[in-house]
């Protein structure tokens, strides 16, 4: 600290005013860099999830953007900013009431999580394609760089493999298992052995040919 250039009075006391070395006024403590933003940075490519039914894709791609928010706020919070404050206090080793400016490094808190809030509040999840409500299967997510390649994926026209159940006998209004019942039918003869229905033909047409071979014949008798 340097000599003081100045005094004055306060409280029936005497405050000495110091100009404060350069250095002094330039003294930071460098920041950390915190866990979220190196995490941040690693967020880069594409990974399947699997979507149960019943669930909406946006549903799905809103919970796992929050569960990867949860995992970058969760790291331990960086070290304050140190700033240079003048603080008013008595003169060490002086009996008299004399107070004086000392210049003191302490930390700000405008960058608390308290005062600030959390560092991170939204990421960018890309989805390659939809799945209905209904449907269960594997939706394709990519963050950072991976949310272009979801565009070359998709113009690769990658081959695909779906399974389709149904319901016998029964359709509803809107063509889902929960729908409205509006028709409803016998399927029987959808459950008959491949081939059965040749086998019938067959059996239907030799009973025709006998009968009309027998008519012939009765007519040739009178």
């Amino acid at each position: 600290m340097a000599a003081p250039i100045g005094n004055s009075t306060f409280g029936g006391g005497t405050i000495q005013h110091f100009r404060p070395l350069s250095a002094v006024l330039r003294a930071r403590v460098p920041r950390a860099s915190g866990m979220g933003s190196a995490g941040l940075a690693r967020l880069q490519g594409l990974f399947a999830v699997y979507k149960p039914p019943g669930l909406k894709w946006k549903h799905l791609r809103d919970t796992v953007e929050l569960q990867l928010l949860k995992g970058l706020n969760a790291g331990k919070p960086p070290a304050p900013k140190q700033r240079v404050r003048f603080l008013l206090g008595p003169v060490e080793g002086s009996e008299e009431k004399e107070l004086t400016l000392t210049a003191t490094c302490v930390p700000t808190l405008i960058d608390h999580p308290l005062v600030r809030g959390l560092a991170f509040t939204s990421l960018k999840v890309g989805v390659g394609h939809r799945l209905d409500s209904q449907a269960s299967g594997v939706l394709v997510l990519g963050v950072g760089h991976g949310r272009r390649l979801l565009t070359d994926m998709y113009n690769a026209h990658l081959t695909k493999d779906y399974t389709v159940r149904g319901l016998l006998g029964k359709a509803t209004d809107d063509f889902c298992e929960d729908g409205r019942l509006v028709e409803k039918t016998t399927y029987g003869k959808l459950l008959q052995p491949p081939g059965s229905d040749q086998v019938y033909c067959q059996k239907s047409s030799a009973k025709k040919k006998k009968k009309k071979k027998k008519s012939s014949a009765d007519d040739q008798w009178f």
